[in-house]
């Protein structure tokens, strides 16, 4: 079996509060990728936003943070410039056997285009952005109306031609738990309110009872509500569901801690 040196492509794409969904859908193509090439070194482009997000896998060696959505808000600053150059210098550095976009979007893969390597991504009739598929050297055809997470195993199985014969596993290694001042003692559950889109809440009297029914002594733990952009939701929610917590702003990797914590 021979060692394959892939680069995963990622721009983790939003315009307001922060939408980690795209990366978290590409985890289980490092663990495929792992499975089928246990020496393959994997590195992953990502927006330095979510850069915490690939390191939860144990298998990712590299984390490359690009700073896209900075960089375009101050597009006439030397500084930014520099980065810029700076960032070109340090994707070039390296020799891949192939760079793989599994975004299909046109800011992603003309990022893409600065790794050495076979750059390969969807099909035009796969793409996000069919114009996408025109800066890669090699493209495959995945069927759409799937999940993110299928369509990105697919794509890279087809790239580095191994057959997906497992289901997906995400391979978080979640941070060591600490137990956070703010979230007392006791076991806890974490209720996840929010959304990126309005018609996806669920009615806020569902919440509360599902948070009541977590609050009662014989389930011996309380919850914890989050995130920091729903935080008046939050605060609305804990006022009729007793002993709940509402986080302050999180990191991600806090996130991840509070997320991952043996119950205790």
């Amino acid at each position: 079996m021979r060692t394959v040196t892939p680069i995963i492509t990622l721009y983790a794409f939003c315009w307001s509060d922060i939408v980690a969904g795209d990366v978290l859908h590409n985890l289980p193509v490092v663990t495929d990728i792992k499975r089928h090439y246990p020496g393959a070194q994997i590195d992953w482009l990502v927006e330095e936003s979510f850069a915490a997000l690939p390191r939860l896998h144990p298998a990712v060696q590299n984390v490359i943070p690009v700073a896209l959505r900075r960089w375009r808000s101050r597009l006439l600053s030397p500084v930014n410039w520099r980065q810029i150059a700076s960032f070109r210098t340090l994707l070039s550095a390296q020799n891949y056997d192939f760079a793989i976009d599994t975004q299909g979007l046109l800011k992603s893969a003309l990022l893409m285009r600065g790794a050495q390597g076979l750059r390969c991504g969807f099909h035009k009739h796969s793409a996000r952005e069919p114009l996408a598929s025109f800066l890669y050297q090699r493209t495959f055809t995945v069927a759409t109306g799937q999940h993110a997470v299928e369509r990105n195993r697919q794509l890279v199985a087809q790239a580095l031609g191994y057959t997906i014969d497992t289901p997906a596993d995400y391979g978080i290694h979640a941070p060591s738990f600490e137990r956070f001042e703010w979230l007392g003692q006791g076991i806890y559950a974490v209720l996840l309110h929010a959304t990126s889109q309005a018609e996806k809440l669920w009615d806020e009297a569902n919440w509360i009872a599902l948070g009541a029914i977590s609050s009662r002594k014989e389930h011996s733990y309380h919850p914890a509500l989050g995130s920091e952009s729903e935080r008046l939701r939050s605060l609305r929610f804990a006022e009729s569901i007793p002993g709940a917590v509402v986080p302050p702003r999180l990191s991600l990797h806090e996130a991840a801690i509070l997320l991952g914590g043996r119950l205790r």
